[in-house]
């Protein structure tokens, strides 16, 4: 997630930050604690990254999207899993909602669009990554809600 940090331009606007599910799944990140500041661990990288995103651009908007669950039959990325790190999928979710809130920054909660565990059958390709329907859903929904963030005021000057 920090690796483009450094590309974005320090009069950037609004910059998204989606952690997505790999770092419980795929990498499976230790969770940590919040207050952890490093990439380390999953609080951490999340603290680290805006942080980071912050120093670059200033005067940028950060809004963060929360990660969803793959479905019951996927492998490693779905919610009562347990990673070999002895966390589960919605101790992630935890993690992001958390930290943007502590840190004031909008957070969109993609598993209010409608996709994730009960309905990865209908969204997405492997019960994990989206196909077109799925990639639809997503897109509106994520348009949506910076739509409402302006409406109640947030990319005021």
């Amino acid at each position: 997630m920090s690796n483009r940090i450094v590309d974005i331009p320090a009069d950037t606007e609004i910059v998204t930050l989606e952690p997505g599910p790999n770092a419980f799944g795929a990498q499976e990140t230790p969770l940590g604690a919040f207050g952890d500041t490093t990439y380390a661990t999953h609080y951490g990288s999340l603290w680290a990254a805006c942080v980071a995103i912050r120093f670059q651009a200033p005067s940028d908007k950060i809004v963060m999207i929360g990660t969803y669950s793959g479905g019951p039959s996927h492998a490693t990325h779905r919610i009562g899993r347990i990673n070999g790190q002895g966390n589960t999928m919605d101790q992630f979710f935890e993690a992001e909602r958390y930290v943007a809130h502590a840190l004031g920054i909008p957070f969109i909660d993609i598993s209010q669009s409608g996709m994730g565990y009960l309905t990865s059958t209908l969204y997405m390709s492997d019960e994990l990554h989206p196909h077109a329907a799925g990639s639809l859903r997503h897109a509106t929904y994520d348009a949506e809600c910076p739509r409402q963030m302006v409406r109640r005021g947030l990319f005021d000057a």
